[in-house]
């Protein structure tokens, strides 16, 4: 399904479908690609907000999984100010390219997210016979980058984990 699919955003969309289907198949009534006011959801339903994010030899896991924690804690917050609860999931597909270490769950601000893995990489590079995934990216890993990457000044540096007021 992906070899015919070359840019990024295709192979992502293609893969956010999939894991749709599957969702629908386990009794979940999902919506892909729905837009709400300045957002675009992935996976939504009921209490379920799913972002996919992919990851391969170009883009590594932890830009990946960076990057999806940050849209995922904005899209709940958005979700929380219209009064809707939600369970975010980020399903994180590996591609290609060294392998993530599997980070179960990380809480950003008050929002507890469950990270998915789905490992699509060959066999020689995720089989038992590979290499142990180098660097090894842990919860403090991910506090570190989103630390890095929040704007001076502003408020949601103070609620990642690890940050204390003074």
């Amino acid at each position: 399904m992906l070899a015919a699919l070359k840019a990024t955003e295709s192979r992502e969309l293609a893969l956010t479908r999939d894991a749709a289907v599957f969702l629908f198949d386990q009794g979940f009534e999902v919506l892909t690609e729905q837009s709400m006011g300045t957002h675009r959801y992935d996976i939504i339903g009921g209490q379920l907000l799913v972002e996919a994010k992919i990851y391969d030899g170009k883009r590594r896991g932890l830009a990946a999984m960076v990057d999806g924690l940050k849209q995922i804690h904005q899209y709940a917050n958005a979700l929380a100010d219209d009064g809707v609860q939600v369970d975010p999931v980020l399903l994180v597909f590996r591609l290609g390219g060294p392998r993530a270490t599997p980070v179960a769950e990380y809480k950003i601000g008050n929002l507890r997210v469950t990270i998915a893995h789905v490992d699509l990489g060959a066999s020689d590079e995720s089989g038992s016979k590979a290499r142990a995934p180098v660097p090894v990216i842990t919860e403090e890993a991910i506090t570190a980058v989103l630390r890095r990457r929040q704007p001076r000044g502003t408020a949601p540096a103070a609620r990642l984990p690890g940050k204390r007021k003074k």
